[in-house]
């Protein structure tokens, strides 16, 4: 979670993931918070504020409060869903033409691209602190990514793109 205190996590089942949500400053057991069906399924990942998980189910984007209940689908089945990020009232993730795309998590249609380019995928955001610019991966194409990938920082306001690792992928924040 964003302050540490807590942690999500997946666990495989028949169907496909449980997802468990552990609070490490109590000795109580991890709770479920809920089953994630089909693939992909799971890559649950907590909202900037620390109030939501965000995860996919059968390839909608879905999210879920900490102290649980009722799933909200947060988009539809037409995503790649290559990682997602979760920005308080928004979600970015990957569209199936690899551009990386931000909607809002209260289940608009409305989209907005932040990242496109012929011939490229953007994948796997990762937000830094203050949710005003992310960390990327760009590559040429999906099967690619070790090879081509980049490390770019993206300015969510500007949606201007920087270079930070040559052929590298995934990069996450540590502070």
């Amino acid at each position: 979670s964003p302050d540490g205190t807590k942690i999500v996590y997946t666990k495989h089942s028949e169907l496909g993931v449980d997802i468990y949500l552990r609070d490490l400053l109590s000795i109580d057991p991890p709770k479920l918070l809920t089953s994630a069906i089909g693939a992909p399924s799971g890559k649950p990942n907590f909202s900037d504020d620390g109030d939501w998980i965000v995860y996919i189910d059968n390839y909608q984007i879905k999210r879920i409060r900490v102290e649980g209940g009722a799933s909200q689908i947060v988009s539809g089945s037409d995503n790649e869903h290559a990682g997602i990020a979760a920005v308080n009232s928004s979600v970015l993730f990957t569209n199936a033409s690899g551009a990386l795309v931000r909607t809002e998590s209260n289940g608009s249609s409305e989209r907005e691209i932040l990242a496109q380019e012929s011939g490229s995928v953007f994948v796997w955001p990762e937000l830094l602190p203050g949710s005003s610019k992310a960390l990327i991966t760009a590559a040429k194409d999906r099967m690619s990514i070790g090879s081509t990938g980049e490390i770019q920082l993206l300015d969510l306001e500007t949606l201007e793109r920087k270079t930070l690792i040559e052929t590298a992928f995934n990069g996450r924040y540590s502070p």
